[in-house]
């Protein structure tokens, strides 16, 4: 992944966050995936930690997109020690 396709998936993940600017990443993967029909399309997973309304971290919590062109399109973040997207995002 490029710098700039990094910075684009952590602004989509943290877009609705009360404090994006605490977020910490980790386990950043990217997934390239052929179908039958030829075509290829890219998934995103990875591990995110950022502070919540009482100022405390929750816990890393993972999360799971694909992109698409430019953009990312955020499946979702799940609880921490949750496994979600684990068909999503082998390890």
């Amino acid at each position: 992944m490029t710098d700039a396709q990094i910075q684009t998936v952590q602004n989509s993940v943290t877009h609705n966050f009360k404090d994006p600017n605490s977020a910490q990443f980790r386990k950043l993967r990217w997934f390239e995936n052929r179908h039958a029909d030829g075509t290829i399309s890219n998934t995103v997973c990875g591990e995110v930690n950022a502070k919540n309304s009482f100022g405390g971290f929750v816990g890393f919590s993972p999360f799971a997109g694909r992109m698409n062109g430019g953009q990312f399109v955020l499946y979702g973040v799940a609880r921490p020690g949750s496994i979600a997207f684990n068909s999503l995002c082998p390890v």
